[in-house]
């Protein structure tokens, strides 16, 4: 199967409408079928899907295979099933898509369609308004396509299982969950309805008439369609009838214990029998709970059996290989079996092989039977033809054909990772989790490639001239060449784990992210141009501006930055935007009527508009936040596109010119988040978490320039010489062929003459019969023509009598009519004038009453106006819902009219046909019968219309006296309620003189207690006046030691970095005191030596040992100057920092004093007001308890810095 929607292609597609305009006008021409939900071929109802206007949802590409009975059958062509959130209609004929209305809601679970197409229902999880869900189903009318039944089951969470009566009056459902008592097997709730109700007509308000409860494994559910009262589940070691009686379900186990197995599906075939299929292979064949037959390896090699649908001959079955067996029931006359038990017997009459190694999972099969819609496990859904007239059941031998499906489609099996939209061809393409690349053609709704690889695609982009697709894996960075049926490698770049890769609009160069960079690539020599540097964390999305100039990016650092991709490569410092604590999660170029920004989108719930100067606009986005951005520019209609966490999309208008706008409306198309938003022209193409696609149609954008070009397609030499060399075989078998076949002509022309030769003399002989027996016939026609002649006149004899006699007697009584209606009317003139009088009378008496009255009951009249005009309200209410409902059974019943009235014309038609040549003899002797019997028809419509008349009058003169007889109730009544209203009154007014007193004593009570409120609450505003001015005194106290504590820290920090050059120098010092006192002692052993021969040897050995290279430099009078200026430095250090300590000491002491001192007053104020400002915390207090130490040893050196040397010191 083509997966396809509503194509709104309304001429045939050519070339130039493929590939001229940039903007695919074709797809969003705005049509009507675009819009249309088609229920009925021909007929179309309004647009579904759209949201004020600026968002219409024309296609899906996609399958939610987690849905019981996913794919249902409505006509040849025409299937049902669950995208995303939406329920669809595709119709595979016309290639259009429709969205079933008011089904915005997730986790749909199963879905159900009645034998005769006329009700759908489908089965979702909805919420209660807290955290936990229930179950719901709801009943549409095919027709009308909408919801006329909502059947609410607020015991389960969720429905596993739905199936109609045949009729569809009766619904039964069957939910799981999960047990207490073992995990093999679940609790089962298995409930029957009846949407008719008692008498058959109310649809809305369907009746529980059975509820059972049962611990087994059940995958399968159905109601048969020849007992609605029978239900039968079979699952995992379990096959049970249920038979419902009296509110409940009384169960018949169909198989013994010890024979269960594993059923995987069971349907109900043609004269009431069951089949039931096995993991094995087998078929069992029950008649009520008794089995009749076993039909063992339907499938050789015992391959399993996972599907099964009943067909007008027999039943269809689906295996776990791929395979598709038809069975046809034997009716064979010279078949060995019992009476009665013949029905029973099955044999395979055809073997289909699909060519898909994939199982099966599910069977939906079209009413004509002409193909089979088959569901894989690999989410391929394919059509295969399926002619049951061409099948021979007498064949002993059936071999294993294999076919080619008139329809094939296959979808991504998780999330879509990736999109990308072309720009010169109707493609995109999308990169799914299952590893896998398809290319999708837009117009044609058609998938053109699908390629599957080793690793997961991360990202991707598409050329603008759709030849060239680059794709980034966790492992690198591949370039590839769009062929007609695949994708072929041309180079690739060692990048690994890019997440985000953009062509530019003119596709010559490539931007990709590299870790926190961007790397520049060259589509022509496919080497790096540059790397764009300056994030700290992940890029996570590039968007190119219109003249490739400029390229914008955001990352998981916050930052949002704005780079030049000419020379010189660099980012526009000017346009830097950076949120610390936001994960930017998309960003895009906006440009529209001369306003050039970047929008962006992230972790923080804000969709922020950055302007060319750094100036930022951002608006608030609501509980479900945006994900994915595009930018869409209209004529008058620019807007912000956003994907958000909940699959839907919204459009904010552009540019944002408050923060404080109103939340644009949401259409929410996935079931989980959206993962990828692509905007084209004025075309929405969004891919989502369920591995769903959806293409939606956005306001009419600004005229694009006219892009001309021929549809161009690439294939390999490889590829060429095999289609060449196919092309070479296929024709020397048509050759052959042709060959064959005219020699089988010649032969069957030689043989229809001789056979012509035969029938010739034959039909010779028969002709003479013939004319012999036609003139016997004219003959006795003849005779009879005469009599007819005679019998008609006798006819026309009666028939003027008895019109005579009618005339008599309509007249005679039409005559005593007239004097009847006379009499009648005078009575009613008489009767018309006694009621007149008296009700003049009443009027007269109630309108004196009603004036005493007046005054007293205007307030009570105003409420019972006030009721009356809610209860209007609500009659109106319901007079509007009751004509919807009657509508729509008139939309039914026209319906179901119209074809009952096709059916009985085509009946007509066909009996006029066979008549049409007994009648031309008769024409002529009919017409003249026909002038008497409309005489006759004529009189006879006088005679009713006079009857007509005179019961009219009957009827109005019964319903002047039910008018008569209701005023006179409605006077009487309105006498007691007057009473009763006086008696009310009486009752009001001695209240009303109770409340005037309560009311006296509680104003002069009110008086006293504001006198007395006056003077405290001046005395309350001096109080308040004081303490503001007492806190603003405590802040400044505070900021003032705030920046004593910065200060004295900087002085520490300064103190610290001295004292350790200080020890580093005393270091220094005391190894040189230490060479000194060692030089000391050596020259002293040396000065003490008595053999004066020695002191040269030792003075050499002194040399070499304590002077150096390094040290011959004496110690000058200027180094002595600057050690005198180090040590007047340290004692002028230490000072100082005794000085400081002395003031900070002073400092705190007086601070302490100053908050005991407010806290005292600020305690005593509070003691005046204790109901006012009991509340009240005083600012600033904690200064009384903070315990500030000032470090030992602070000293400030201002912004001077000494530093000491160590060749200061010599060595």
């Amino acid at each position: 199967m083509n997966q396809s929607a509503g194509n709104s292609l309304d001429k045939p597609i050519t070339p130039e409408v493929r590939m001229a305009q940039r903007t695919p006008s074709s797809i969003s021409g705005a049509s009507e079928t675009e819009r249309a939900v088609v229920p009925k071929k021909g007929s179309a109802l309004p647009d579904s899907g759209g949201i004020s206007g600026l968002l219409t949802p024309i296609h899906g590409f996609g399958f939610q295979s987690k849905v019981a009975d996913p794919l249902l059958s409505v006509e040849s062509d025409r299937l049902v099933y669950v995208l995303g959130r939406k329920v669809v209609m595709f119709d595979e004929k016309s290639k259009q898509m429709t969205f079933v209305p008011d089904f915005d809601t997730k986790n749909k679970t199963v879905t159900a369609l009645t034998a005769y197409k006329k009700y759908l229902a489908i089965a979702e999880r909805i919420s209660d308004g807290g955290d936990s869900e229930t179950a719901q189903i709801s009943v549409i009318n095919m027709a009308s396509m909408r919801r006329v039944s909502k059947i609410k089951c607020p015991e389960v969470k969720e429905i596993n299982g739905i199936s109609f009566s045949t009729e569809g009056r009766f619904i039964a459902a069957y939910s799981s969950s999960a047990s207490e008592r073992a995990a093999d097997a679940p609790d089962i709730s298995l409930m029957y309805w009846n949407l008719r109700g008692i008498d058959g007509s109310n649809v809305e308000n369907p009746i529980v008439m059975s509820v059972v409860k049962f611990h087994e494994s059940v995958t399968r559910m159905s109601v048969s369609p020849h007992t609605p009262g029978h239900v039968v589940t079979s699952g995992r070691k379990f096959l049970k009838l249920w038979r419902q009686s009296e509110g409940t379900f009384q169960g018949s186990s169909l198989v013994l214990k010890r024979d269960l197995q594993d059923y995987t599906d069971h349907a109900w075939l043609n004269g009431g029998a069951l089949a039931v299929a096995t993991e094995t292979g087998d078929v069992l064949i029950f008649q009520e709970t008794e089995l009749k037959n076993t039909i063992t390896g339907v499938f050789p090699n015992k391959i399993g059996v996972l599907s099964i649908r009943v067909c007008s001959r027999g039943f269809v079955a689906s295996s776990s290989a791929g395979h598709i067996a038809v069975l046809d029931r034997v009716m064979s006359a010279n078949t060995n079996v019992k009476a009665g038990s013949v029905e029973h017997q099955f044999k395979v009459v055809q073997y289909v092989h699909t060519g898909v190694d994939s199982a099966i999972s599910y069977l939906s099969l079209p009413a004509d039977e002409a193909s089979v819609y088959c569901l894989f496990d690999n989410h391929q859904i394919a059509c295969f033809p399926l002619n049951m007239s061409t099948i021979e059941s007498d064949s002993e031998t059936v071999q294993m054909t294999q076919i080619v499906a008139t329809s094939r489609t296959a979808f991504h099996q998780g999330a879509i990772n990736c999109l990308d939209v072309c720009h010169r061809k109707p493609l995109f393409a999308t990169g799914g989790a299952d590893k896998t690349v398809q290319v999708w053609n837009y117009v044609e709704k058609t998938c053109e490639v699908v390629k599957e690889f080793d690793d997961t695609p991360l990202s991707m982009s598409i050329h603008p001239l759709g030849f060239q697709v680059v794709i980034g894996f966790p492992t690198r960075l591949r370039l590839l060449y769009v062929l007609a049926d695949d994708l072929h490698p041309e180079h690739e770049w060692p990048v690994r784990n890019c997440r985000e890769v953009r062509f530019s609009h003119t596709g010559h160069v490539i931007a990709a992210v590299v870790g926190n960079g961007i790397s520049i690539y060259s589509t022509t020599t496919y080497q790096p141009l540059h790397i764009l540097k300056g994030h700290l964390n992940t890029v996570t999305s590039l968007s190119w501006a219109d003249d490739d100039k400029h390229l914008a990016s955001c990352a998981g650092d916050g930052a949002v930055y704005v780079w030049q991709t000419v020379e010189p490569f660099q980012r526009q410092m000017e346009r830097d935007s950076v949120h610390k604590g936001c994960d930017y999660s998309s960003v895009v170029f906006a440009a529209a009527d001369d306003l050039d920004h970047v929008i962006a989108c992230g972790s923080d719930g804000y969709i922020k508009q950055l302007g060319a100067g750094g100036q930022a606009i951002q608006v608030l986005q609501g509980s479900d936040p945006v994900l994915k951005l595009g930018f869409h520019r209209g004529a008058g209609t620019s807007g912000i596109v956003g994907g958000t966490q909940e699959g839907g999309t919204v459009m904010f208008p552009f540019p944002i010119n408050s923060p404080h706008q109103a939340q644009p409306p949401k259409i929410v198309m996935h079931d989980g988040p959206m993962t990828a938003l692509r905007v084209y022209g004025n075309l929405l193409f969004t891919g989502g978490h369920d591995g769903t696609v959806f293409l939606l149609k956005l306001p009419a954008p600004d005229p694009p320039p006219h892009w001309t070009g021929l549809e161009v397609t690439m294939i390999t030499r490889s590829r060429m010489d095999e289609l060449k060399q196919s092309l070479k075989e296929s024709d020397s078998k048509y050759n052959d062929l042709k060959s064959r076949t005219d020699y089988e002509v010649r032969l069957k022309e030689v043989h229809f003459e001789e056979v012509a030769k035969k029938q010739r003399s034959t039909q010779e002989v028969l002709m003479q019969q013939e004319r012999a027996r036609y003139e016997d016939l004219q003959k006795q026609f003849m005779q009879q023509r005469s009599d007819y002649d005679t019998k008609i006149e006798n006819l026309h004899t009666d028939a003027r009598k008895e019109l005579q006699q009618l005339t008599l007697a309509s007249e005679k009584k039409l005559g005593d009519s007239n004097q009847r209606l006379e009499e009648l009317r005078m009575h009613k003139e008489s009767m018309q004038k006694q009621f007149e009088a008296q009700v003049d009378q009443l009027r007269e008496q109630q309108q004196r009453q009603l004036d005493q009255l007046t005054a007293q009951h205007q307030q009570r009249m105003k409420e019972e106006n006030d009721r009356y005009q809610k209860l209007s309200r609500e009659l109106a209410y319901v007079k509007a819902e009751h004509e919807e409902e009657i509508e729509q059974q008139e939309e039914e019943y026209e319906y179901d009219l119209a074809a009952a009235q096709e059916n009985s014309n085509k009946v007509i038609q066909i009996e006029r046909d066979n008549t049409m040549s007994l009648k031309g003899d008769n024409n002529i002797l009919r017409r003249r019968c026909d002038m008497m019997y409309q005489e006759k028809q004529i009189l006879q419509n006088q005679l009713y219309d006079r009857d007509t008349l005179i019961t009219k009058q009957k009827k109005r003169i019964v319903d002047l006296e039910d008018t008569i007889e209701a005023l006179r109730k409605e006077v009487e009544e309105r006498n007691a309620t007057v009473g009763h209203k006086e008696a009310r009154i009486l009752e009001v007014k001695q209240r009303n003189q109770e409340l005037q007193k309560y009311r006296f004593v509680l104003d002069y009570k009110i008086n006293e207690l504001e006198d007395e409120l006056e003077p405290k609450e001046s005395e309350i505003t001096e109080m308040r006046v004081q303490i503001k001015a007492m806190d603003e005194e405590l802040q400044r106290m505070q900021k003032s030691n705030d920046q004593l504590l910065r200060a004295i820290n900087e002085r520490n920090l300064r103190i610290d970095s001295l004292s350790g050059e200080i020890k580093h120098l005393r270091l220094v010092i005391e190894t040189k005191e230490k060479s000194i006192k060692l030089f000391v002692e050596d020259l002293h052993k040396l000065y003490t030596e008595s053999d004066q021969s020695k002191w040269r040897q030792g003075i050499k050995q002194m040399y070499r040992t304590y002077v150096t290279q390094d040290s011959t430099r004496r110690i000058t009078k200027e180094d002595q100057e600057r050690m005198k200026e180090l040590a007047r430095q340290r004692e002028y250090m230490e000072h100082s920092l005794g000085i400081l300590k002395e003031k900070a000491g002073r400092a705190e002491d007086r601070m302490k004093g100053d908050v005991q001192r407010k806290v005292g007053e600020n305690q005593a104020l509070i003691r005046h007001v204790p109901l006012c400002f009991a509340p009240v915390a005083l600012s600033g207090c904690f200064w009384s308890n903070r315990n500030t130490k000032v470090p030992p040893g602070t000293l400030s050196f201002g912004n001077d810095i000494f530093v000491v040397l160590p060749s200061f010191f010599g060595h």
